[in-house]
């Protein structure tokens, strides 16, 4: 089997790659530009939802977070923006989901920013799993916040649902295409979390076996 996942990474790696070469600086450097976004992304969210400091505050929070995930690399194992991991995309483009999830929550006559938050939450999701988890909760926040006028409700959760599915689509006819798993994350869900990780924890034994160092006769 082929083994698919975090396209949404891989791309945006080719791409700084097809514009920067392949020197390790200019890619990290390139990288930690787009990343840079996170705490301006913060800032405005804190802003809508509360006030200008409080959107200060969360971003230069993450702002001393970050340089202290970067300089402890060498005693803390750590992600950081200067590692090329996917976590720090995925978390741009979940911030981004919650921004703009805020802006129709403040219009909920817009549609748009519904499309485009359930678009980010798909790519996100194509960046790294866990935020396949954030899919069914967000649908029900939906329709929790809509519950007076439940047709609306109905018609915002499914709006919500088909861009996240259309942003994901894609790939998931690619996977059925190149390995006939149209369910691209099963081989992740079977490899890494059940054989990997599950069944060495449930199978560790609770009291290692004692060492026997005496020498034998």
């Amino acid at each position: 089997d082929i083994y698919l996942d975090k396209p949404i990474y891989i791309a945006f790696l080719s791409v700084i790659h097809m514009i920067v070469g392949n020197r390790m600086g200019a890619v990290v450097g390139f990288q930690v530009a787009v990343i840079a976004l996170f705490p301006a992304i913060l800032y405005l969210l804190g802003s809508r939802i509360h006030s200008r400091l409080a959107g200060l505050l969360v971003a230069v929070l993450f702002i001393l977070r970050e340089v202290n995930n970067i300089q402890g690399t060498l005693w803390v194992l750590s992600t950081n923006t200067r590692l090329l991991m996917s976590e720090s995309l995925a978390g741009l483009l979940l911030v981004l989901f919650v921004y703009f999830l805020t802006r129709w929550m403040e219009n909920k006559n817009s549609h748009v920013y519904l499309m485009v938050a359930g678009g980010f939450l798909g790519l996100a999701s194509l960046t790294r799993l866990n935020p396949i988890l954030v899919m069914p909760m967000a649908v029900v926040g939906i329709f929790a916040f809509c519950w007076k006028h439940w047709k609306k409700a109905v018609i915002n959760s499914l709006i919500f649902f088909s861009m996240f599915l259309a942003s994901m689509l894609p790939w998931m006819i690619q996977s059925h295409i190149r390995s006939n798993k149209f369910i691209f994350f099963i081989p992740t869900i079977d490899g890494v979390i059940l054989k990997q990780r599950t069944f060495h924890a449930l199978n560790k034994p609770l009291i290692p076996e004692a060492v026997n160092n005496s020498s034998e006769p």
